[in-house]
């Protein structure tokens, strides 16, 4: 959810990832975030109901749509 940062953001889940020795999807989104890796995906549009459940984790912006538990990270995102 943060637009204009997308190579920041893509520089940083990459680094998580790999630190982590995992593989990874992203989802570009407004942001942009994208991988050019051997081991990273990135799609545009993700079918969350189908593709969550086959995941180890996911992280995402919480939104009312694909959300059962958030955590909040941003002042709005409490409410």
């Amino acid at each position: 959810m943060a637009t204009g940062e997308g190579e920041r953001l893509s520089e940083i889940a990459v680094a998580a990832l790999r630190r982590a020795g995992l593989r990874g999807i992203l989802q570009a989104g407004a942001a942009r975030i994208a991988a050019d890796e051997d081991d990273m995906l990135t799609a545009d549009e993700v079918p969350h109901a189908l593709l969550s459940p086959r995941l180890a984790a996911v992280v995402h912006h919480a939104g009312a749509g694909t959300t059962a538990v958030a955590v909040p990270v941003t002042a709005d995102q409490r409410f």
